[in-house]
């Protein structure tokens, strides 16, 4: 039994098309399904390989990152206005809680990045009801940020391993809600590059804190 991997499903896909050609049963109704799988792996894959692209480009220092003072409590509140339409669309409450004027040193494209990342995380795996809560606070070495969600929560023993490449725990909900497994990695190199560090606190049924 073969792995169906984004390759082998573009490759099949393919293949069928061309049998039915061959075979002079080639009609558009036929083929629209593969023809749609074929371009819907296609993209999966494209976004996977652009994203371990900018993960090596993270860990060796290809990229430069910004090293701009700025308010980091406008760039989150402004990051969470922009998702809490989609928020909405899943029926989940997005709150947030911020110190005034939190001036941080770094890349705000790429922090911004990382909240993206976390607040949509949160809205995929949080069922509707729930809410998600973002807090921003000053700390002894710059800053807290905090992105809470009352999801399923995950294993003890799994945290640690959510942040290795290409690791997801649901591999079939992942792949349904289109993850790749690599953005908590980049979450985590982005991080680094800053002097910072991000870790997870979570139980089964608990949700969890980024």
């Amino acid at each position: 039994h073969e792995l169906r991997t984004p390759l082998t499903v573009i490759r099949g896909n393919l293949e069928l098309v061309l049998r039915n050609k061959k075979n002079g049963y080639l009609r558009m109704a036929e083929v629209q399904e593969p023809l749609a799988q074929t371009l819907e792996e296609a993209e999966r894959l494209s976004k996977t390989v652009s994203q371990l692209m900018e993960l090596t480009q993270l860990d060796s220092g290809e990229i430069q990152l910004e090293h701009d003072v700025f308010d980091l409590t406008e760039l989150v509140a402004t990051t969470a206005d922009q998702m809490k339409l989609l928020a909405e669309d899943k029926q989940i409450q997005l709150e947030t809680q911020f110190s005034p004027q939190v001036k941080v040193q770094g890349d705000p494209y790429r922090l911004k990045q990382v909240l993206l990342n976390l607040i949509d995380n949160a809205i995929k795996y949080c069922p509707a009801g729930t809410k998600i809560q973002i807090r921003l606070a000053p700390a002894d070495s710059g800053c807290l940020l905090e992105v809470k969600d009352d999801g399923p929560g995950i294993p003890r023993g799994e945290i640690q391993r959510l942040f290795d490449r290409f690791y997801r725990i649901d591999k079939a909900r992942s792949r349904e809600i289109g993850g790749s497994g690599l953005g908590l990695s980049i979450c985590k190199s982005i991080c680094e590059a800053h002097g910072g560090s991000i870790e997870l606190e979570s139980d089964p049924g608990r949700g969890c804190t980024f």
